[in-house]
């Protein structure tokens, strides 16, 4: 892992943090309405403005690294960006001076030099944030240009020459056929089969009509009582 320099790494970050705490509180303290029930609000407002410049500038520059590793950027395409988001700013700041000063009855501080200063330093200090914003659009972009030429592209087949004359053999995977069903008869059974003699019309034998049944083939029906036989002799004497 190459070594950070010293200007990126978390010590001199905290130092960015501290820097700009210690030129609030200078540019607070230079103020010409120190005493006064305002100049309180404006004293903490200026502080935490150039706190938080502090902690962007250095949170701009530790992140250029991972930037660049993602790819080559144009420095022309971000100085363009960067100054163009430097005239936007002048020109709000322009905007802003031109209200104000229109308003009657109202004093304006920005004019001052306490005022230009802390606008100074909040500007300069978002300038490595704005570049790396400038850098991650161009690469957005690249990359955009890549995706739609390699689409056209007509890709080579890799060289599988050495450098001495040898040709290596490219690994191709191999699959096995799977066996297709088949119906197909054997040998044998084809031989079995054409030995067969072919079938013949056979003669179906008749079927049975109503004549006479063989004597096998008769039921015996039961006798037929002709008078009626006496019971036990228990009926006969009436008992039940």
């Amino acid at each position: 892992m190459p070594a950070v320099p010293w200007w990126r790494a978390a010590p001199a970050r905290g130092a960015y943090v501290v820097l700009g705490a210690a030129s609030g509180l200078a540019i607070a303290l230079w103020s010409t309405h120190r005493g006064s029930d305002l100049w309180v609000v404006w004293a903490g407002m200026a502080i935490g403005l150039t706190t938080a410049s502090g902690a962007v500038f250095g949170y701009g520059l530790a992140r250029w690294p991972e930037i660049l590793a993602a790819g080559a950027v144009r420095r022309s395409a971000v100085l363009r960006y960067v100054a163009l988001l430097g005239c936007a700013s002048l020109l709000l700041f322009a905007v802003s001076l031109a209200v104000s000063a229109s308003a009657p009855g109202t004093e304006v501080v920005a004019r001052r030099p306490i005022g230009l200063l802390l606008v100074t330093l909040a500007v300069l200090a978002a300038v490595p944030v704005a570049a790396g914003l400038a850098a991650i659009r161009e690469r957005a972009f690249a990359i955009a240009r890549d995706e739609q030429v390699s689409p056209t592209a007509t890709h080579e087949p890799p060289d599988t020459t050495s450098p001495h004359g040898q040709v290596h053999a490219t690994a191709t995977p191999t699959t096995s056929p799977r066996p297709q069903p088949t119906n197909r008869l054997t040998p044998p059974q084809a031989a079995s089969r054409s030995a067969r003699p072919p079938p013949t019309n056979r003669p179906t034998p008749p079927r049975p009509t109503n004549g006479p049944k063989p004597p096998w083939s008769r039921r015996r029906s039961p006798p037929l009582r002709t008078a009626k036989e006496p019971g036990p002799p228990w009926r006969m004497n009436g008992l039940t």
